[in-house]
Order: C-alpha cells, then structure tokens, then sequence
C-alpha cells in the first residue's frame, strides 16, 4: 500500500489514533514521579605485598632487577583485588564494618551490586553508586577499611606476608545526574505506546469499514468512474 494511502486513513481516522496517546499520556502524567537522585564515590588505590624474608634471595645472588618482582606483585594483587570487590563476600563484608564501626544497618544484600571496580596495571578504581546521601560516605569509609584490613585474608597466595592497600585519593560524594532512560524515555514510552495502539486502531477500522471513500477504490472493484464532486464545492 502506497504511503500516501496509509497517510489517508491516519487523517481519516485521526480521532482514534489521538484517543489512546491522550489516554496513556495522561495516565503516565498521572503517575510520573521524578526520577531518585543517586550519589557516586570514585577512589584509586595501589597495593603491595612484600616478598616473605625466607623467599628473599641470597644476598651475594640478588634479583636481577630488585624493582622487577614488586611492581610484578603489585600488578597481580591489584587485579585479584578489582575483581574481590565486585563479589558478594566483599559487599557483605563492607556491610559488617558499616554496622560495627559506623553504626548503619542495611539488610542482608543491600550493597550488592553498589559497587564497581577496574585496573589499570598497579592501579585499582574502587566506584560506589547509592541512593542515600547520608550513607554513602560512610560506605566508602568501611570499603577503605575492608580493603585495606581484609585485602588479603580472601586470597591463599597472601599468606606468607601482610598485604598493604594505599588510598590515593581523598573520599569525595558527587551527585549523579538522572539517566536519558529515567529523564526522557520512560516519560514518553506509555505516549508511544499509546500511538502505536491508535494507529493500529485506525488501520484495524479502515480495513473493516466497508464504505468507500475515493474514486481509486471504486475503480479498484472495477467500476469505471465518469465524475465526481469535489470535497470543496467552490473549487468545482
């Protein structure tokens, strides 16, 4: 079908494609609540496990470079650790230092999922989201703590000697803006929606409704038309 026949019965049927965007809309405004702000911390760390006393070389064969193996070590740790934070066991850990030291309670799994984390060599990003601004410092406070308390109890190769976790940065709250998803499409999805049910209404009506409108459907049945009288009469 040609688009400008398509476009035809849009205006035709115009009122029923406008009914249900008008009803989905109005019930979307009924219902819109502004999206929940949300609050981030970013923080960078470094971390370092020293060679155990009995692992370190004779000193008449020392290592070939001495700053080789630490660095080495430093990159490996960081990655273990990047990946620990992202687990349930260090969002339940955090949420028992929150609760004993900070005096926040959250639920059993309250903090899965807040957190995110990646690396870049020797150098671990440690990123809270949280919904709550009065929590989320103190969050960030016991994930300082855990990691540098607990860093290396979760992993057996750390047994030999304590790991150490560096802060890099100072603990800072930022405001995260709403998503395009919260701000824009959620608002005008019923809207859309509701265009799609009256266009589809619309066909669905054109296609049952046995009247014919134009000559091109006359003429499609067959009927060979001789005249016809102009919609605006002072054009005839």
């Amino acid at each position: 079908m040609e688009l400008y026949a398509l476009w035809r019965i849009v205006r035709r049927w115009w009122w029923l494609v406008l009914i249900p965007v008008v009803v989905s809309a109005a019930f979307a405004f009924i219902r819109y609540e502004a999206p929940p702000a949300a609050w981030t911390v970013g923080m960078r760390f470094t971390a370092v496990q020293p060679p155990a006393p009995d692992a370190m070389p004779p000193a008449a064969d020392p290592y070939e470079d001495a700053n080789y193996v630490p660095w080495l070590t430093s990159e490996y740790l960081v990655n273990a650790l990047t990946h620990w934070v992202q687990t349930t066991s260090f969002a339940e850990a955090v949420r028992a230092r929150l609760a004993a030291a900070y005096g926040v309670e959250l639920a059993p799994g309250a903090l899965n999922g807040a957190f995110a984390s990646d690396n870049k060599r020797s150098v671990m990003g440690v990123y809270i989201t949280w919904r709550d601004a009065g929590q989320i410092e103190p969050i960030a406070h016991a994930a300082v703590d855990v990691l540098q308390t607990e860093g290396g109890s979760y992993f057996p190769q750390t047994a030999a000697a304590p790991v150490s976790v560096v802060l890099l940065d100072t603990i800072g709250v930022g405001a995260v803006p709403p998503s395009i998803m919260d701000r824009i499409v959620k608002p005008l999805l019923p809207a859309a929606l509701g265009l799609a049910a009256g266009l589809a209404l619309a066909f669905l009506v054109a296609y049952l409704d046995p009247t014919l409108h134009t000559r091109e459907e006359l003429e499609a049945l067959g009927f060979e038309v001789i005249g016809e009288i102009p919609r605006d009469r002072a054009k005839a």
